[in-house]
């Protein structure tokens, strides 16, 4: 667990151009979770956890609150829509409403990312 969790976070650090560090809690708590998913589920959660990690540290409260997060979205049956527009508005929330930034996140054009808030109507 603690080879893939770190392999999957110097992707997203890479990836996200961030410095995220995954600590001895974070290992931890990640290790005590069940994980009925796959190891696709893991690499969900390292990525959603690298974008968002608060201070640059993923520590277990950030491990566990994105867990009860991702439970939480598991149960809700979303549409395609609404799991997008989800992921803009958290998006936006992490960079400080930054555009330019959600939008290099989001792997899409800022264009894109103006046309999907104007149908969001935010």
């Amino acid at each position: 667990m603690p080879l893939l969790a770190r392999f999957f976070l110097n992707k997203y650090n890479t990836r996200y151009k961030n410095s995220a560090r995954l600590m001895e809690s974070g290992i931890k708590a990640l290790q005590e979770f069940t994980w009925p998913g796959n190891v696709r589920q893991l690499q969900h959660l390292i990525e959603h956890l690298t974008i968002l990690a608060p201070n640059e540290r993923i520590d277990a409260d950030a491990v566990n609150h994105a867990l009860a997060a991702m439970d939480s979205r598991d149960e809700a049956a979303e549409t395609l829509v609404e799991a997008e527009e989800e992921q803009i508005r958290r998006v936006l929330s992490a960079t400080g409403g930054n555009k330019s930034r959600a939008a290099q996140i989001l792997g899409i054009e800022r264009k894109t990312l103006y046309r999907k808030l104007e149908r969001m109507k935010l």
